[in-house]
């Protein structure tokens, strides 16, 4: 209900309280993460997009990609510059992640 309404932190809360429920849910640490950069809680993102990473996830240059934007977002450029790249090395045609890479190589520039 709370996204429907894109009530961010209303959905983040939620979402942390299904995190105790169980910790190991892909879905809900991605959705979590989405609803916490939605709502500019970037420590959050970041922690719940570390976690998925660990949890081995079915699409994990995505999984880096996202935990690359919520660095990034924090303020934490050359994390989220690594975390961009271990993502291309495991997609290499993956467009949005070339791009925020030519984003953050703009930005040291």
């Amino acid at each position: 209900i709370y996204g429907k309404r894109k009530e961010w932190d209303s959905v983040a809360k939620m979402l942390a309280l299904s995190i105790y429920v169980n910790p190991y849910d892909q879905d809900i640490q991605k959705r979590l993460g989405k609803a916490s950069m939605e709502s500019g809680h970037w420590p959050e993102a970041v922690s719940s997009y570390q976690s998925l990473v660990g949890l081995n996830p079915t699409d994990p240059a995505g999984a880096h990609y996202d935990l690359a934007r919520a660095l990034l977002a924090s303020g934490k450029k050359q994390q989220a510059k690594r975390e961009i790249l271990r993502s291309l090395e495991i997609a290499p045609g993956f467009r949005e992640a070339q791009e925020l890479l030519l984003k953050l190589i703009g930005a040291e520039q």
